[in-house]
């Protein structure tokens, strides 16, 4: 349904900027403090969705962005995001995973301008305009190196990424207010944006 998620249950090393990082997943996949820590879905919780700059790729779990909006807040963080996802993606593993949170106070989801370009992606499972599911498009591997190598994109193929992405942040703020959560879309800007 999503493409890929993060094995739940597991713990990696990884070494990074000459440090050793550790990513420990919950039981639900969740990126949590240690493999003996998980997620309690019926304590208060701010459930954030994204992409790495939310998992925390590169950073310990102190550093990441749920883990000090939790210990600032004196709140459970729940860390749903998965690395290389679209917003499409990131709204649907919260549409299947915000259900098991008893008290959701708010929901934190990322829009990256500068990663708007994954948002077209048709390559893997996506969601059209109206929000509805679609599996990945075959096409054959050359063809899809050309495209990683010459990122054009048809003014069509653009104009409908931009409608599905603002479906898909209207969807996310409805579905948190539904659950009783505030909705919260973060901008990072991790660049100059062009025009």
């Amino acid at each position: 349904q999503l493409g890929w998620t993060f094995v739940p249950s597991r713990l990696a090393r990884l070494m990074d900027g000459g440090r050793t990082i550790e990513y420990a997943f919950d039981g639900l996949g969740y990126r949590v403090r240690g493999l003996g820590e998980p997620v309690d879905p019926d304590r208060p919780t701010i459930v954030f969705t994204g992409e790495s700059t939310i998992v925390g790729e590169g950073l310990t779990w102190e550093e990441s962005v749920p883990a000090q909006a939790g210990a600032l807040l004196g709140v459970q963080s729940a860390n749903l995001a998965v690395s290389a996802y679209a917003s499409d993606q990131a709204f649907m593993r919260l549409r299947a995973e915000l259900p098991r949170f008893r008290q959701p106070i708010a929901v934190v989801s990322v829009f990256a301008p500068a990663l708007f370009d994954r948002n077209m992606d048709d390559d893997r499972p996506h969601l059209g305009q109206g929000l509805v599911w679609l599996p990945a498009t075959e096409r054959w591997r050359l063809l899809e190196i050309l495209r990683l190598v010459m990122r054009y994109r048809k003014e069509e193929t653009i104009e409908r990424g931009i409608a599905v992405t603002r479906e898909v942040l209207q969807a996310t703020c409805d579905l948190a207010r539904m659950r009783g959560a505030v909705p919260v879309i973060v901008m990072p800007q991790f660049m100059p944006e062009e025009p």
